[in-house]
């Protein structure tokens, strides 16, 4: 079982997590500021029960230590430069700390669950899974040198393909489900390293673009329309300004003006190519040029499958590939399936 040492904590900063978790805190501050949301935590992956591999006193003691961590200066700073908050939800951030969390085993699996206002319980949605997943692997794979060896060979490969394809877009959209934050944080060094031979984006993994100086690239997460589809307008008007986030639309939201107006639409649960070709047909029925647009995919491809589709649409449409496991858990381990819920409380 995995044990805690005080000395080394998994998680070490409230900026180790997606950019768009920051996007949507600023959404919800100055519209949904008394909005009490519950996340809880939920593991599918068949056939294994995290209690009996990872220490519920570690990882209590986890959960601990993310509860006391602010955003220092240096952190502060760079939220700052980014260009899409206001003084106000800066100020906000300097003094934020995150809502209590409650940690228990029920039926042979952790119950971790996270309360309070919208704002003060978003990040835990990013910050948990990354903890799992990373105290699990250190649990169940000692020998993680054989490990880093497999994924070091699997990135070159999947390296080798992209640089072929130099105007394929891709990014890392993998804090969620990475092998160890220390395995992400040098596989987008790399891929840094390789730019300008391959169409690299960039992370969206705060920590590490601020740490190595690279682009954030990220869309708008597909909560925004959970509490009122009205929210979908109020992103725009926030972050409109900026087309590096890309502010692409949920699929249950196909509303000719959105379509026009919007730079793109992320893919929301479908197969690829079954879910480009229709977004095609729907935008050539409204006379929208879809050469102006952008499909994010979010489908956990390989790079012969995202080759394929690059190579069949790429001349219709631009097309982001967002990369999870692929690229920060290629160890060659067994993945989870892993995930914090949400229901609104009022």
């Amino acid at each position: 079982m995995y044990r805690y040492k005080k000395h080394v904590m998994i998680i070490n900063s409230l900026l180790d997590t997606d950019y768009d978790k920051l996007l949507l805190m600023q959404l919800a501050y100055y519209n949904h500021r008394d909005t009490q949301i519950e996340y809880y935590f939920k593991n599918d992956t068949p056939g294994i029960k995290l209690p009996s591999i990872i220490n519920i006193d570690a990882l209590d003691a986890e959960l601990n230590h993310i509860c006391k961590l602010k955003l220092n200066s240096e952190e502060i700073q760079w939220i700052n430069t980014q260009g899409h908050f206001t003084p106000e939800f800066i100020k906000y951030l300097e003094d934020f700390k995150l809502c209590e969390y409650k940690l228990s085993v029920i039926d042979g699996e952790f119950d971790i669950r996270v309360s309070g206002a919208w704002t003060e319980v978003m990040l835990w949605e990013s910050l948990i899974p990354s903890l799992i997943n990373e105290a699990y692997y250190i649990c169940k794979y000692q020998n993680r040198a054989q490990y880093i060896t497999l994924g070091t060979q699997s990135s070159f490969e999947f390296i080798s393909k992209m640089i072929k394809y130099p105007k394929l877009s891709f990014s890392d959209l993998g804090t969620k489900v990475r092998f160890s934050g220390e395995w992400q944080k040098n596989i987008v060094d790399i891929l840094r390293g390789i730019s300008p031979g391959i169409s690299f984006k960039g992370t969206s993994n705060c920590l590490i673009a601020m740490k190595l100086m690279i682009p954030i690239c990220t869309t708008n997460t597909k909560d925004i329309n959970l509490i009122s589809d009205m929210d979908m307008d109020k992103w725009f008007e926030l972050y409109k300004h900026d087309m590096s986030i890309i502010p692409c639309l949920s699929t249950n939201i196909l509303d000719s003006d959105y379509l026009k107006l919007w730079k793109g639409i992320r893919q929301d649960g479908e197969d690829s190519v079954k879910f480009i070709e229709t977004m095609l047909s729907i935008y050539k029925s409204l006379g929208i040029d879809t050469n102006s647009k952008i499909i994010v995919i979010t489908e956990n491809l390989s790079a012969d499958e995202m080759i394929a589709i690059y190579t069949k649409f790429s001349n219709q449409i631009d097309i982001l590939f967002e990369c999870g496991s692929i690229l920060t858990n290629n160890v060659g381990v067994g993945l989870l399936n892993i995930k914090l819920l949400q229901h609104e409380k009022n």
